[in-house]
């Protein structure tokens, strides 16, 4: 399919032509623009001399009350308008194919934009692209509904039936992708709305939107995808993670897509060749169960939250939410021994309850089907108290982890108004809507330190970037590309150029064994984001450590430290190397270490007789 620059045709909902006329004096070039006749008031025979002036990049629509438009006349007005339309030079006239199978003829065949609107579940889909295909025109367009992946998935092979120039476009919960990615469905050209309030469609980004989301580029971008439940496209991460990637040139493009079932998933990855997977509930153990090698927290949690793929088949899984949660409470005070009061039973709760039992302290579980979540700890081998809903505020406790989806808008709150203030830390995962969450404002009215949503999926963000991309991003960084937006189309600015000098690398391996081997958790400010220094950190989890990342560097978590199962990668790093291969003392077995090229080929001989005179 096409590869070159995707073009937008920018349209709008206004009312009046004087607003249509200061959306085109204000175009910019490579764009098209639509017109919507029926959606304006006033004496539609003024729009001659605007079209008359920018004719060749226009499209002209005009749809009626029963199409789903807003033109009330008679059907004969309304093809005598479009016809004065394209005799006043619009490059295209869009006529919707039930007319033009009627014989309606109100444009040369160049210049008809022949469209069918419809549902990608319709009885009449499939027959639709052999209709468009029979079209007399010059181009086609299909806007079609689509809810999730699999309607993504049958949309993309529908469109191999079309033929020449073509529009295809999403409407709804998953439409994003056509928008932002329209190569993928061999568009010509893809809808976005000039602003705010003036959206035509469902789902409808506006162009700046659009532009953030990386639509230009995309042909040359590689697809890191959020997969979820319906609420996924509420995630800040396609917002957030896209400006991320633009800034720093990664070429990646983030998107957000429903699905109804880990099949279709499966299916998505394999269609469009996405190699990275975000997911979210209710997914999180269906990629746990689907991946050979697991990350050591996600193989605590039972559960994951990023999957690399290769060939469309899940291959490694990592759970960033544990890294997060820790690293949240690093930053707030204690994170070892803590005693936790976990508020639900679902992935999220058991991965972060998880994370509590590896830190050193006790976690308990309230929720509101207890025989279900012991079933689910069990299976996961997490060790945890478990209480009904109703008590859960005679639990004593010293942290409070709101992981359920109450946020109090409805009336549901999560935790008693009647329970008394306490001073136990909080942390809540749900992100927040309209204001903090119950739980978050309480807490803030009681002086206790908290963490809200927001904050914790910047730092599950800054583990998963580092993942997915090879490079470190800060708190700061994420967080700033993450803050919510003054307007619906106004996205703040990033953060301003700050230079960082990075840490040591040397001192920063030091320091990471040193902690490992430790008899409680460390901080580590300012550490170095080089490859050697990560390499050796993901060798000390694999070893039974935990590196978890803070605002300002890291916290290690000591650990019993145990021989690895699999040869341990370390990359190209020679300290990293050396430093592994004397950990290998402590364990009377063999330890293979893998060397990337060209460490293999450098002088290792005085390692191996001090290993060999140390009985290895």
């Amino acid at each position: 399919m096409a590869a070159t620059e995707p073009v937008l045709c920018v349209t709008g909902a206004e009312r009046t032509l004087a607003a249509v006329a200061d959306r085109l004096a204000a175009r910019d070039p490579a764009d098209l623009h639509e017109i919507r006749l029926d959606l304006l008031d006033g004496l539609l025979d003024d729009v001659r001399d605007l079209v008359a002036r920018h004719g060749s990049h226009l499209v002209v629509a005009c749809r009626s009350v029963a199409d789903g438009g807003g033109f009330h006349g008679a059907e004969d007005e309304r093809r005598a308008l479009l016809a004065r339309a394209a005799a006043a030079g619009a490059r295209w006239v869009d006529v919707e194919i039930e007319a033009l199978e009627r014989g309606a003829r109100v444009a040369p065949a160049g210049r008809t934009l022949a469209s069918w609107h419809g549902d990608v579940r319709d009885a009449g889909f499939e027959g639709a692209a052999a209709r468009l295909r029979a079209a007399d025109a010059g181009a086609v367009k299909a806007a079609v509904t689509v809810r999730d992946a699999a309607d993504l998935v049958r949309l993309r092979s529908w469109r191999a039936g079309l033929s020449g120039v073509a529009a295809v476009v999403g409407m709804g919960p998953a439409g994003a992708w056509t928008r932002l990615r329209p190569a993928d469905f061999g568009s010509a050209w893809t809808y976005v709305a000039a602003g705010p309030g003036l959206r035509t469609a469902p789902g409808q980004p506006t162009r700046s939107q659009a532009l953030a989301g990386r639509v230009r580029e995309s042909p040359g971008l590689a697809p890191v995808v959020l997969v979820g439940g319906p609420g996924v496209a509420d995630s800040p991460g396609p917002a957030a993670y896209n400006r991320l990637f633009a800034a720093r040139g990664d070429r990646l493009q983030y998107l957000a897509v429903p699905a109804a079932c880990w099949e279709d998933v499966l299916a998505l990855a394999r269609a469009f060749d996405v190699r990275w997977l975000g997911v979210t509930r209710p997914f999180k153990r269906d990629a746990f169960r689907a991946c050979a090698w697991r990350d050591p927290w996600a193989a605590r949690a039972g559960v994951a939250n990023t999957v690399r793929l290769a060939g469309g088949r899940p291959e490694a899984c990592w759970n960033t939410d544990v890294t997060g949660f820790l690293g949240a409470l690093a930053d707030t005070g204690r994170v070892d021994g803590v005693t936790a009061l976990v508020l639900g039973a679902g992935d999220s709760a058991r991965a972060l309850a998880s994370g509590v039992r590896f830190a050193g302290g006790c976690a308990t579980l309230a929720c509101r089907n207890p025989g279900a979540a012991a079933a689910a700890c069990a299976e996961a081998g997490i060790d945890v108290a478990i209480v009904p809903w109703d008590v859960r505020a005679t639990v004593a406790h010293d942290l409070r982890v709101q992981a359920t989806p109450l946020d109090g808008r409805d009336g549901d709150v999560p935790w008693p108004d009647t329970a008394p203030p306490g001073d136990a830390r909080v942390v809540d995962v749900v992100l927040p809507v309209a204001g903090p969450t119950a739980l978050v404002a309480r807490a803030l009215r009681d002086g206790v330190p908290v963490v809200d949503g927001l904050a914790f999926w910047v730092r599950q963000g800054m583990a998963q970037v580092g993942r997915v991309t090879g490079r470190p991003v800060s708190f700061a960084t994420l967080a700033g590309f993450a803050a919510p937006e003054d307007a619906e189309d106004g996205a703040p600015p990033p953060p301003g150029p700050v230079i960082v000098v990075p840490g040591s690398k040397s001192l920063t391996q030091r320091f990471l064994l040193l902690a490992a081997l430790a008899d409680g958790p460390s901080r580590l400010a300012n550490p170095s984001p080089g490859q050697d220094s990560t390499f050796l950190a993901d060798a000390l989890e694999r070893l039974g450590a935990g590196v978890v990342p803070t605002r300002d560097g890291w916290c290690v978590l000591p650990g019993p430290l145990r021989p690895p199962d699999a040869p341990i990668p370390c990359g190209q790093g020679g300290t990293t190397a050396r430093f592994l291969a004397g950990l290998a003392l402590a364990w009377d077995r063999p330890v293979a270490l893998a060397l990337d090229a060209p460490l293999g080929g450098r002088p290792m001989a005085g390692l191996a007789d001090a290993l060999a005179q140390a009985g290895k």
